[in-house]
């Protein structure tokens, strides 16, 4: 019985993280379960230096050593900062971007499906 709760725990949390990922980015269930795959069989050799990240679209950041934490993200222009979401009010709301965590890699979110 116990087995049976985890697994299906799991299966929301997949599904809640897929619709969060499709909202924020505007994108299909296929496109979010592409970039969710993504995050977990980049190998080392994938990811590029950060001096080369571009600064005009979303990408994936690896913000620790053997990438195990990655988020997606874009440049902020205004903020000079790397963002997980873009601020509703600019003006008005505190400049935390990724926070203290330098990223170390990044790379292309994977292109979608057709």
């Amino acid at each position: 019985m116990t087995i049976a709760y985890d697994i299906h725990f799991l299966k929301d949390i997949k599904l809640i993280i897929v619709r969060l990922v499709m909202r924020t980015f505007k994108i299909s269930q296929g496109n979010a379960l592409d970039v969710l795959n993504a995050l977990f069989v980049l190998p080392d050799s994938c990811w590029n230096l950060m001096d080369t990240a571009p600064k005009d679209r979303w990408v994936l950041l690896s913000l620790q050593a053997a990438h195990k934490n990655v988020v997606i993200a874009t440049w902020y222009k205004p903020w000079s900062c790397w963002v997980e979401t873009i601020p509703e009010d600019p003006e008005n709301e505190d400049r935390y971007g990724i926070g203290s965590q330098v990223p170390n890699g990044w790379q292309e979110l994977p292109e979608p499906k057709r």
